[in-house]
């Protein structure tokens, strides 16, 4: 399914934190998403760095993660996801549908107790921030290197 249409309008407007890969994306409803990153060793104030922290790796196991997108870090980003799954899905009362984005074409989807991968990433609808602020409307859920 192509999703590009010039006749499509489209926002982009990350705030500091976000749009940077890896990040969680969570479907709220039909078409509305929400964006949650992922930090790694950024510390813990959630003004400068949103999303969630994972904060006590080792710099070798983040140098090795940017080579081998399946090393131990990339266990660490699955528990995580999961738990934050699991978490959401309290608070919502309801079962949630999650991807954790690991890059471009780098994708695991959660379903239930389900995990796939996929090499396409969730992409267009409106892009939301954990306090429902928009971010994107029918564009790419990350930054480019242009931006």
């Amino acid at each position: 399914m192509n999703y590009s249409n010039d006749k499509l309008t489209t926002v982009k407007a990350f705030p500091e934190g976000y749009g940077e890969f890896p990040y969680i994306i969570v479907r709220l409803f039909s078409a509305v998403y929400m964006q949650i990153p992922l930090q790694i060793n950024t510390g813990y104030d959630p003004d400068l760095f949103p999303g969630s922290q994972i904060n006590g790796i080792a710099d070798s196991l983040v140098e090795e993660y940017r080579f081998d997108k399946y090393s131990k870090l990339h266990s660490i980003l699955i528990s995580r996801t999961r738990v934050i799954k699991e978490t959401l899905e309290e608070e919502y009362q309801r079962p949630l549908l999650l991807c954790l984005v690991e890059g471009k074409d780098m994708a695991h989807y959660f379903e239930g107790e389900k995990i796939e991968f996929f090499r396409v990433i969730p992409w267009g609808g409106s892009l939301v921030t954990h306090l429902k602020k928009v971010i994107a409307m029918n564009a790419a859920h990350y930054k480019d290197s242009t931006e």
